[in-house]
């Protein structure tokens, strides 16, 4: 007969999927949050303090987070329980139902990590979560690299998105600076030639430069016109595919992906998911107790 315990074990962990299904985060959201740490950390949060710019780099991770939540309250309530033969049925209906939700490899890879740290959660909750986070590094590891092509094209695009208006604004200060500096230069040139038409002293190499400086606005013009024929986008574009820098990182971006994301959960684990486990454990022993 299966008790509360029991089922709120296969509830919590079903609910978990649930809530990753719904809200569409995917593989590829998980390969370009490393383009969204750039993008965050040149674009949004250049005026925030340190806490802030956490927070807004932390934010797209928040329905994995509530989700990472759950799976620590129900590790720490298959704790609870002694026999092993129960864990490990519990462990299996709660995987089977999370491959009809998800029906991929990294379904698989998410009731694997359902089976065996629940299997350990009695010797530590805390190492249960250690294994349950590195399987699911080694999940998305395998399913970048299999599909290595399509993720690849997604993080570059990606990355021009975020490189282009960067390399635009400075490209357009650079423009800028050297138009006023040659608006400058013309300016003193144009009031010597002035100077010396008025007090009789232009020759005729000189007057031709001067009816050149008479004319600026026509070079004006043309040196607009430079400026609008170069374009950046085939510029990044092209940066990004010769760039032996961003070669090298695209071609370890199944690791890079798994390794960041792993950084990641684990550091969330030795924060929080830890000890929500834990406290949930206790709750349960205490009431159990009395």
């Amino acid at each position: 007969m299966i008790n509360k315990r029991e089922v709120m074990f296969v509830f919590f962990i079903v609910l978990s999927g649930i809530i990753i299904k719904i809200s569409g985060f995917s593989i590829n959201d998980a390969v370009l949050f490393q383009t969204t740490i750039l993008s965050k950390m040149l674009i949004e949060t250049r005026d925030m303090n340190a806490l802030e710019s956490l927070n807004e780099l932390l934010k797209p991770f928040l329905i994995p987070f509530i989700s990472l939540i759950i799976i620590s309250i129900s590790i720490g309530i298959i704790s609870t329980i002694k026999d092993f033969k129960r864990k490990f049925i519990l462990s299996l209906i709660s995987s089977f139902i999370i491959l009809i939700i998800f029906r991929s490899y990294m379904g698989f890879f998410f009731a694997m990590a359902v089976i065996l740290s629940s299997l350990l959660s009695s010797k530590s909750i805390n190492l249960s979560l250690v294994i349950f986070n590195l399987i699911m590094a080694i999940g998305i590891f395998v399913v970048v690299s299999n599909n290595s092509l399509i993720y690849e094209n997604s993080f570059k695009t990606e990355l021009g998105n975020i490189l282009i208006p960067i390399v635009s604004n400075e490209v357009e200060n650079i423009q800028n600076m050297t138009y006023q500096a040659g608006i400058s230069i013309i300016n003193q040139e144009k009031e010597a030639l002035v100077y010396a038409t008025q007090t009789s002293q232009l020759s005729d190499k000189d007057k031709v430069i001067y009816d050149i400086y008479n004319n600026f606005n026509y070079i004006t013009d043309e040196f607009e016109k430079k400026q609008k024929d170069i374009n950046v986008t085939s510029y990044v574009d092209e940066t990004i595919e010769k760039s032996q820098i961003f070669s090298a990182f695209i071609r370890w971006l199944p690791f890079s992906t798994a390794l960041t994301i792993w950084i990641l959960i684990e550091f969330l684990r030795s924060l929080f998911f830890r000890r929500i486990g834990d406290f949930t454990k206790n709750i349960i022993e205490k009431k159990n107790k009395k």
